[in-house]
């Protein structure tokens, strides 16, 4: 049934519903309606045996039927209108009659409803008890003095043919026969149509999917589509197309980045080792060359350490809660390690924590990232300059959008603020200082064996950083002013309390 196709499979079950669904509704109407006119012919007869009783008249002391052939009389005009009308005695004799009485079989006479078959035709029957006096005006409907001296026990039966009743049957079950089976067969068609036209933009984005490759991602749906299922399955489609062309174009970028960066070092160690090898050298000259292979070696490991750290913090799940980290302690141990390299640069390093900041996480990779924020900080500041290193804990109310403010409530956020007093970052290149590979200020070259090996000079640091903190559900935001210096915040979710 999976291989079949789905307009089919829709098609099938719209049939298969309708048609249930009239076959239940035809035999509701069949019965229903063969039950009401049962429950006529039913009524009528005891109506017409009613009528019947008050005609009824004195024949030598006993009842008889105004059984005059003028149309006046009432049994005449109801046999003219198909009933019959006899009068029996409680031994089975017939008394008197009227219309087609003598069809009917004679039988020991008993009150109620009941269908009989004469000459292979339905009849319906009611039938009445009489008690007749002859001292009184005329006979009554019951049983008083049945079977005594006093009155003669008769019966008076009305009766009318069931031949009708049955060919409205026939010709109501001959035209559900009929219009059911049509109208299932019209419903399938619509459905065919219907689905066709529904599944219709599936097929086109079926279509288009099979022709967008690796290498030609930018292609988009772009379906006019209402804004039902349908539409919002295209548009998400595109979105998805996308999402997946910005990150091949980024791996690509990333790729090829790599390469470059990769290469420049193994240029290096090339020529340096091609010099080596040229001509006889000093003991001397040898260690210096071996010290430089050495650093231009420190830097590929660096290097490659900051694309595997990058690739993990990418792949693994957001927020560690397995254990938690003080981000005051954490900022606290980068500080301490960077302080020889903000001295050796002439740059003033602050540390500012007022109040511890738990957070669930990492306390290395969150420690990872704060250090390169802080390394970036010290080395773009001149001599003499500072950075600031504070914290503290804010909170954003539920559902609004008004700016993050103390004290620490419900939904609080643990802020680590990097700020430096350097050259700043311009407004074109600050929305890509978080890409792979970019340096804000190109004119700068690497500070040589004086940057501790995180990845300096290769432009991932920042990358890193932000993203361990969209790993443990945070972000990072940069600002800065040409001339007036930058600031890089970190912004986590504040670790509840046990």
């Amino acid at each position: 049934m999976s291989s079949v196709p789905i307009r089919l499979r829709l098609t099938l079950w719209y049939t298969l519903i309708l048609a249930l669904a009239l076959l239940c509704f035809g035999l509701f109407l069949y019965f229903t309606t063969a039950r009401a006119l049962h429950t006529q012919v039913d009524t009528s007869l005891q109506l017409v045996a009613s009528q019947a009783v008050a005609n009824l008249q004195d024949e030598d002391g006993r009842p008889a039927l105004q059984n005059s052939d003028e149309p006046g009389p009432l049994p005449a005009l109801l046999a003219a209108r198909g009933y019959v009308i006899r009068l029996l005695a409680d031994t089975g004799e017939v008394l008197d009659g009227t219309g087609e009485y003598r069809r009917l079989p004679v039988v020991v006479p008993a009150p109620g409803l009941a269908t009989c078959m004469a000459a292979g035709e339905p009849w319906r029957l009611y039938t009445t008890a009489l008690t007749y006096l002859p001292d009184h005006e005329g006979p009554s409907e019951g049983s008083a003095s049945a079977g005594t001296g006093a009155g003669v026990r008769t019966y008076l039966q009305v009766a009318q043919s069931l031949a009708g009743v049955r060919e409205a049957e026939g010709q109501m079950r001959l035209l559900l026969a009929f219009a059911i089976p049509v109208a299932v067969i019209l419903a399938a068609a619509g459905g065919a149509f219907l689905a066709d036209r529904a599944l219709r933009p599936i097929d086109r984005i079926t279509r288009e999917a099979r022709r967008v490759g690796a290498e030609d991602l930018g292609r988009r749906l772009n379906l006019k589509l209402p804004d039902d299922e349908v539409g919002r399955l295209a548009r998400t489609f595109d979105e998805m197309l996308a999402r997946l062309d910005k990150a091949f174009r980024r791996e690509r970028q990333f790729t090829s980045d790599a390469a470059h960066e990769l290469r420049t070092p193994l240029t290096v160690l090339k020529g340096a080792i091609g010099v080596a090898l040229h001509r006889p050298r000093t003991a001397a000259q040898y260690r210096e060359v071996l010290r430089n292979l050495e650093a231009e070696v420190d830097r590929l490991i660096a290097l490659a350490e900051d694309l595997l750290t990058l690739a993990r913090s990418e792949s693994t799940a957001p927020g560690d809660q397995g254990s938690t980290a003080d981000l005051a302690q954490v900022a606290a141990l980068a500080v301490e390690r960077l302080r020889s390299f903000a001295t050796a640069r002439g740059v003033f390093l602050e540390l500012d924590m007022p109040v511890p900041l738990p957070v669930a996480g990492d306390p290395d990779r969150l420690g990872r990232a704060i250090y390169n924020l802080v390394h970036n900080g010290v080395k773009y500041t001149t001599a003499g300059g500072h950075v600031r290193v504070s914290g503290q804990i804010l909170a954003r109310p539920q559902g609004t959008n008004t700016p993050l403010v103390a004290p620490s409530t419900a939904h609080a956020t643990a802020e680590v603020r990097v700020a430096d007093d350097g050259p700043g970052i311009s407004p074109e290149d600050l929305p890509h200082v978080f890409d792979r590979f970019f340096r804000a200020d190109r004119a700068r070259t690497r500070t040589g064996s004086e940057e501790p090996a995180s990845g300096a000079g290769a432009g991932l640091g920042l990358t890193i950083a932000r993203s361990i903190a969209g790993a443990h559900g945070g972000d990072i935001a940069a600002t800065s002013t040409p001339g007036g210096g930058s600031t890089f915040v970190l912004r986590l979710p504040l670790a509840p309390h046990p």
